[in-house]
């Protein structure tokens, strides 16, 4: 947003001082992306406008325009480590038995503890009555 809107104004300066043609006015097309996203803000905005009271619409493209560039700002500085298989490999534990001798459990792959009736599903063929 922030890039498109610079280019674009160097693209305008570049066509004002009569630099060329080709290359200033691609640049000034930069400014498509952030005209494109403030008239989609404002659409959203104007149709919200029938469900929202005056004073709470008149601040959601400000709104709307913050929550974009937090997300923005938050994908690109997120740690690679929550990329699947980008990050340190983590051994995998099997959890020790927390029941005595005798008690049937079943380790499940991720490691938790299940013991029957303990929010497990009931056993396969038997009625709940």
């Amino acid at each position: 947003m922030l890039a498109g809107t610079l280019i674009g104004i160097a693209g305008l300066v570049g066509l004002a001082d009569g630099s060329g043609w080709i290359w200033p006015a691609l640049a000034a097309a930069g400014l498509l992306v952030p005209v494109a996203y403030l008239t989609g803000v404002l659409g959203v905005t104007a149709s919200a406008m029938r469900l929202l009271r005056l004073p709470v619409a008149a601040r959601l493209p400000l709104a709307l325009a913050t929550m974009h560039v937090c997300w923005g700002i938050g994908f690109l500085t997120s740690p690679r480590r929550l990329i699947p298989g980008h990050g340190p490999a983590r051994p995998r534990r099997l959890a020790a038995p927390a029941s005595g001798p005798g008690e049937d459990t079943t380790i499940k792959e991720t490691g938790q503890v299940l013991r029957p009736g303990a929010g497990s599903p009931p056993p396969r063929g038997r009625s709940g009555t």
